[in-house]
């Protein structure tokens, strides 16, 4: 693989695009159930799903067949829903995106995870129904924790190596982009009192600074400051989900 194919590849896999996770976000908010984290699972080989973690034999292999242009196909017999799932792009579609001012997702395979040990990683494989499998951990796998890590790895991994990464809601939620509310209610501290609220739908992009169970503590996003009033106390607590309905949309990465 020439030096050009690689850059191509290693963008496509860290890189989404804003529409790509608003609509990710619509989708999660008919989920049966939350979860602990998110589980991001490379495309380059099959995952067993296995009902009991005891079990030696699978209950279903999801096989991920490699096409041209960096596209992937899933076969599964059973119901696959997750969280998130792309096969990719064409080379066409790639540059039309590209065109639009939009960056290519490439192929992506994220699954909610209820449990998260040692030994494996309990994911939801139909978010609809909420169907539970278990993904064993292997000795030949790599295992992250934080995309940096994981983007880390690249320099120094073989490409088609087999890897997870895991990162709960907490550590995902304070590193991306930005996130936006659904409801502009900001409170002085959980279950407080409210500091800021409005019925427009004015563009308010905030980090997370703290999450405190179903409560995130705001502030506004740096590189985005231009959006908010100055002299409006913008920063405070937000319920970002109320049982298992998202109350916010995750904006991973943007392009400047």
């Amino acid at each position: 693989m020439g030096k050009s194919s690689k850059v191509i590849k290693y963008m496509k896999l860290v890189t989404y695009t804003l529409m790509l996770f608003i609509v990710l976000n619509s989708k999660a908010q008919q989920m049966k159930e939350i979860g602990i984290g998110i589980l991001e699972v490379n495309t380059n080989s099959d995952i067993s799903f296995f009902k009991n973690f005891n079990d030696v034999t699978p209950a279903a292999i999801l096989h991920i067949e490699q096409l041209k242009d960096l596209l992937v196909k899933y076969e599964s017999p059973i119901v696959l829903n997750p969280y998130q799932i792309s096969e990719g792009e064409t080379d066409i579609e790639v540059q039309e995106l590209l065109n639009s001012g939009l960056v290519p997702a490439g192929p992506i395979l994220k699954f909610i995870v209820t449990e998260a040990t040692s030994n494996y990683y309990k994911v939801i494989v139909d978010d609809k129904k909420g169907t539970k499998y278990y993904i064993k951990k292997s000795p030949e796998a790599m295992y992250y924790t934080t995309r940096k890590a994981l983007e880390g790895s690249f320099n120094t991994e073989p490409s088609n190596r087999v890897w997870f990464l895991y990162e709960t809601w907490e550590h995902y939620l304070k590193r991306v982009e930005y996130i936006e509310l659904k409801k502009l209610e900001i409170y002085d501290k959980p279950y407080g009192e409210i500091i800021f609220c409005s019925e427009t739908y004015d563009f308010y992009p905030f980090k997370v600074k703290s999450i405190k169970g179903e409560w995130i503590e705001l502030i506004k996003d740096p590189l985005r400051e231009f959006n908010f009033k100055k002299g409006t106390n913008y920063e405070g607590w937000y319920q970002w989900k109320t049982g298992n309905e998202w109350q916010i949309q995750i904006v991973e990465y943007t392009i400047e």
